[in-house]
Formats: C-alpha cells, sequence, structure tokens
C-alpha cells in the first residue's frame, strides 16, 4: 500500500538519495536545490514499507504577474518515482496531491513537463498549456556592438522586471534568483549603445542561454554578441514567445487552471 504525505525536508539525506535514482542528477545541484529553497519548499513523498519511492515538491518562489495582478503561483517540481516503482499510478498520485495542495493554498499551481509526451499525461491531472517559450540555435553571424558585465541576483531580477513589465510572466522570488545564480555559469547585463539585455547560461553540451531578454526586438544580435565574447561555436536561447516568429514557439508549461488570457513567460525552469 502506497501512502502519499507531506513530509519534513530538515533531514533530506534519503530524499537526496532517491533523487539520484531517479533523476541521475549530480549531488552539488541536489544540495544546492535543498538548501537554496529550503524556505520556500512543501516536500511530498510516496512511501511504502517505510521507505521512500517516490517525492515531489511544491515552491512557492513564482508570482504570476499581469500589469496590476499579482497571485502566487506555486511550481510543482522534480515529481519522480523510483524505477523499480514505476507503473503503479505512484506519480499521478504526487502530483495531485501537490496540485491539490496548492488549489487549497495559493488557488493554482504551475508546472513543466520533462517532455513533449508527458503534456497529455499532466491534462489527467487537470493541468492546460499556459506558459510558452522559444528555442533558437545560431551559429556565428553578426552581432549587436555590446558589453558583458556580469550582475548579481538581485540586480538580474531588477531588470528582468523592467523588461517583463508589459509581459504577461512569472516573476522569480530572491530564493530562485539566487538558485539560478548558483546553478548558471553566470548571469549578464548585455549593454550595447541604445539597448540592454541579461542572460542567464549553462554550458551544456553546447551554450544554452536559459533566457535572453532585451530591451529592444533585437534578441538574435544580442545572441550573437552572447556568442562572440564566450566564444563559441554555436549557441541556443530561450526567450519571449511574441519575439520570435511563431513556428518556433512552443509550450512550455501548464497551469492547474486557466489565469490568463494571454501567453504567459516563464523563463528559466531550473531544467
Amino acid at each position: 500500500m502506497t501512502e502519499i504525505r507531506k513530509i519534513s525536508t530538515d533531514n533530506p539525506k534519503e530524499l537526496q538519495k532517491l533523487w539520484t535514482d531517479v533523476f541521475h542528477d549530480d549531488e552539488i545541484f541536489i544540495s544546492d536545490f535543498f538548501t537554496f529553497l529550503a524556505d520556500d519548499m512543501t516536500a511530498f513523498a510516496a512511501e511504502q514499507d517505510g521507505l521512500y519511492v517516490g517525492s515531489a515538491y511544491v515552491l512557492n518562489i513564482f508570482t504570476y504577474t499581469n500589469g496590476g495582478v499579482a497571485l502566487p503561483c506555486p511550481y510543482v517540481y522534480a515529481i519522480g518515482v523510483h524505477p523499480e516503482f514505476r507503473g503503479q499510478g505512484i506519480g499521478k498520485a504526487l502530483t495531485v496531491a501537490c496540485r491539490d495542495f496548492c488549489a487549497e493554498k495559493y488557488g493554482v499551481s504551475c508546472l513543466v513537463p520533462a517532455n513533449a509526451e508527458l503534456f497529455e499525461y499532466y491534462k489527467g491531472a487537470g493541468y492546460v498549456p499556459a506558459l510558452y517559450a522559444t528555442e533558437y540555435t545560431i551559429e556565428r553571424e553578426g552581432a549587436v556592438k555590446a558589453e558583458l558585465t556580469s550582475i548579481s541576483a538581485a540586480e538580474y531580477g531588477q531588470l528582468r522586471e523592467e523588461l517583463l513589465a508589459n509581459v504577461p510572466h512569472m516573476k522569480y522570488n530572491d530564493s530562485a534568483l539566487r538558485f539560478l545564480e548558483k546553478i548558471s555559469e553566470d548571469l549578464f547585463v548585455i549593454r550595447s549603445d541604445d539597448a540592454y539585455a541579461i542572460a542567464a547560461y549553462e554550458c551544456r553540451d553546447t551554450l544554452f542561454v536559459t533566457e535572453l531578454l532585451c530591451s529592444n526586438e533585437n534578441v538574435r544580435g544580442f545572441a550573437a554578441a552572447l556568442l562572440w565574447h564566450l566564444d563559441a561555436e554555436e549557441l541556443t536561447y530561450r526567450t519571449l514567445t511574441n519575439e520570435v516568429p511563431a513556428e518556433n514557439a512552443k509550450t512550455f508549461g501548464i497551469v492547474s487552471r486557466s489565469i490568463s488570457d494571454s501567453p504567459i513567460y516563464m523563463g528559466p525552469a531550473f531544467d
């Protein structure tokens, strides 16, 4: 018999071991997750015979922001079941437990499926598409003349809100920004003569910019500037849906109930 219940994360060693078995992330990322987001975290576990066989986390780190509207929208994150216990409906039970907890406490929640096939799975738990982003991959090409400067998490958050002031989006709290700073290679402001952009990037198989926002419409020019300054041959960046052709837009995340008539921009998903 599997019991789904809310648990303490004061001593996360067993949860960290389960995370490794499920997602195979490195120990540093897992440790940082529990360190930086502990104060904003509610954990749920699936337990069988005294052992945790699945877990999921509600992170109260996002606020849906649209003009004067500000609605807490917790992020349901890292829903996972140990490989030996899959196929028993545990993942869906964890999802529903997190969804219902958020519905009662906040009214809504969001999550980002790990792959396209999981969108249908989570729709079965009542979630609907709402969060959108675009990704482009470019190689070396013409760049705007720009200067890159590393900035702090707090500075990044302030500039991010300035750039997204007129866009329905998820605002990140201080904990989320500090975690983003920790798991990123760097946070930048990129300034040209008449515009600026912000970027968070990671080194994966190729250079991946988890968020690129700019004050004019030349996102691609700023992406090229990043590529040149970081001395890379190829770069993939994620940005606003309405700033690139529609064919490159994709559903990025889902919410437990409709909260906007317009696409909502999310940004880095700690993926």
